[in-house]
């Protein structure tokens, strides 16, 4: 129940300022709520979401417009904590670094992560696709190669770090409720936390931090937390840069535009809200809203009182962004729109 060809608009913060366009490019759909979604940082026709069936699914966009039930390959997961993972982040190329693309970090609602190699993912449905990105033999091997468990806190997102070295998650602490970033190896011989891996903290707001995200430069650090803040930082000092108060409901994602000029964020709230990534400034507003239903009056939602996102993540290569809705959705709401943002650098 989706169209490919909507079009609707976004209001820019600056009247002076043309309105930022969002048009629709294509839907996915799924068996069941749909809580992730990433493009792979090298080839964007693979796309990975994280379904409330407790898979990870991927997708080659190429043949799954409009298609159900249609994923290229899928990982189980292990915990019986909810019915989805918490988090699900590919290895990216941060400012030049030369990383491997096939690892992919997922975060389990249990606050076990789990490093998986996408070559070693079984294949389940018919596809000549023989890309090294998700290429498997059937019967293969687990997928997994590394896992971390720890008891201090609850980690609700796990990014590998700009070097590829580290992994960087972030975490509410039992201790206080505070916060935080965790920082620790993971090609260390030892795989959990309790048996001597050594991990760093940065308290970074008034409680539990639900997405952070790296620039695709290495730069800059975003966090969002149950505080309705999103902090901006810089990686090498760990040092707030800004901090974004435009939301009033806690954050539920953050994530930058391939060449790091935009960073983008969203909570329950209507629309998607643009910011500078180097400065913070607020630089624009983007509305989900579809044009024909704003012209009629109606909600984009059918009357469930949210138009918000639950999850956002940019195009590896092209100012497109991916949004994915995850609850109280109308039969008319798709749950994952991909769209290309009409964006002019504001000076």
């Amino acid at each position: 129940a989706t169209n490919t060809d909507q079009t609707t608009a976004a209001s820019a913060s600056s009247s002076t300022t043309t309105p930022t366009i969002l048009r629709e490019l294509t839907n996915i759909s799924h068996d069941a709520l749909v809580e992730r979604v990433r493009f792979h940082p090298s080839d964007p026709s693979l796309l990975c979401t994280n379904v409330a069936d407790n898979s990870v699914q991927f997708w080659d966009l190429r043949v799954s417009s409009n298609r159900k039930s249609g994923s290229v390959a899928k990982i189980k997961l292990y915990s019986s904590r909810g019915k989805g993972a918490a988090s699900v982040e590919w290895q990216q190329p941060h400012g030049g670094t030369n990383v491997n693309h096939n690892y992919l970090v997922i975060t389990e609602k249990d606050s076990a992560v789990r490093v998986h190699d996408l070559r070693k993912v079984s294949d389940h449905a018919t596809s000549s696709k023989t890309d090294d990105a998700y290429s498997s033999s059937t019967g293969s091997t687990s997928s997994e190669v590394k896992s971390f468990s720890f008891h201090d806190c609850y980690i609700s997102e796990t990014n590998f770090s700009p070097s590829g070295t580290h992994l960087v998650s972030a975490a509410k602490r039992f201790q206080d409720g505070m916060g935080i970033v965790k920082v620790f190896p993971w090609q260390q011989e030892t795989s959990d936390s309790s048996n001597g891996i050594q991990d760093t903290n940065f308290v970074c707001h008034a409680g539990p931090i639900y997405s952070l995200k790296f620039s695709p430069n290495g730069k800059y650090l975003a966090t969002g937390g149950d505080d309705a803040l999103v902090g901006l930082w810089d990686v090498r000092s760990m040092v707030c840069r800004a901090t974004m108060v435009r939301r009033t409901k806690f954050i539920r994602s953050v994530g930058f535009s391939y060449d790091s000029n935009v960073l983008a964020y969203c909570s329950e709230e209507k629309g998607v809200d643009l910011a500078d990534a180097s400065t913070g400034a607020d630089v624009g507003f983007v509305s989900l809203e579809r044009k024909n239903d704003r012209d009629r009056g109606r909600s984009f939602n059918n009357g469930y009182g949210m138009s918000g996102v639950d999850e956002i993540a940019f195009h590896p290569k092209m100012h497109v962004i991916a949004c994915a809705r995850g609850e109280n959705l109308a039969s008319n709401v798709p749950q994952v729109s991909i769209a290309k943002l009409d964006y002019r650098h504001m000076s």
